[in-house]
């Protein structure tokens, strides 16, 4: 059943075509850089921070940038979006985003991050949280489900796109920091030893960046970092709204730290616009990412970054 019902379905649509949401079919947008080599290409963003209701600015900023990635040369095989998909966890700004991403997106797979808007659910002005782990953490199960098509066990999953791995990880519990259990990181590792040495890269995701992951950000670094040589991970951020910049992607051995920047919030123009994240794009020898303003329809390429795969077959 899908996440919206009919009646939801109407209002949105009255409120999305009030404010000109419905663009016209038009040219592609923008094509890979080697189209006869790609092997894969998804879009990687974070933060979208979809509001209430009564406040939808955000929406038609979100349903601007997926009609640039619709209309792309070759089709995007996912949409992966690294954690606070809401602002505050509300059914409602569900609703949302799922009605943007059912009617915009064109990605033959969405890969939604919970972040730590997501899990702490409706809050108090003075940040006081009103909602337990178990009720937030099914809102997104239910999003998981009847958006993404993804009926998960566990609030961590896995899927395989065209040979290439994507690992989700989230937070276990109702926490300042990102909290990852030992099960969950050795899930992990043991995802990471069945790729290692096969040539292709994995793609991890969690919205908080080691800096912002409890005691255990040690085990998962280690975790990773155990494959160097064998096995090139990229670990894919959101959270800290860092714009594009010379520390957006950092290399250390076999690992790559990508902090992605905020689509949801920041200024109108420059490094810190909003509207903005990575195409990314894997050829045989590399993972290729290219900064784009999605919503401005334009490349960013002075923050480009191509990686070479060290643990290539």
């Amino acid at each position: 059943m899908n996440i919206i019902s009919k009646r939801t379905a109407k209002i949105l649509s009255v409120v999305f075509s009030l404010i000109s949401l419905f663009a016209l079919a038009g040219p592609p947008t923008y094509a890979p850089a080697d189209a006869d080599n790609l092997r894969l290409s998804f879009t990687a963003i974070a933060d979208t921070h979809i509001d209430n209701v009564f406040n939808g600015t955000r929406v038609p900023l979100l349903a601007e940038g997926l009609e640039d990635m619709s209309k792309a040369q070759v089709k995007n095989d996912a949409l992966l979006i690294a954690g606070d998909l809401t602002e505050g966890g509300l059914q409602w700004e569900y609703y949302k985003l799922a009605y943007a991403l059912q009617t915009r997106c064109d990605a033959d797979n969405i890969l939604p991050v919970s972040g730590n808007h997501d899990i702490w659910g409706p809050r108090l002005q003075n940040g006081t949280r009103l909602m337990n782990y178990e009720y937030n953490a099914d809102k997104y199960f239910d999003f998981l489900r009847n958006t993404a098509g993804i009926d998960t066990a566990t609030i961590y999953f896995s899927r395989e796109i065209k040979g290439y791995l994507f690992v989700i990880l989230n937070s276990e519990r109702l926490e300042d920091d990102t909290y990852l259990s030992p099960a969950q990181i050795g899930w992990l590792d043991s995802l990471l030893a069945s790729r290692a040495g096969g040539g292709k890269p994995v793609f991890v995701s969690c919205h908080h960046p080691l800096a912002s992951i409890g005691d255990e950000a040690d085990d998962l670094y280690a975790v990773m970092k155990k494959y160097d040589g064998r096995l090139d991970i990229f670990f894919l951020t959101g959270h800290y709204h860092t714009p594009f910049g010379s520390g957006s992607i950092v290399t250390d051995g076999s690992v790559t730290f990508v902090a992605l920047p905020c689509y949801g919030k920041g200024t109108a123009s420059g490094p810190g616009k909003t509207g903005t994240g990575y195409c990314v794009e894997a050829y045989d020898g590399e993972v290729l990412f290219r900064a784009r303003d999605f919503t401005g329809g334009r490349w960013l390429p002075e923050y480009d970054r191509a990686v070479a795969l060290t643990a290539a077959g």
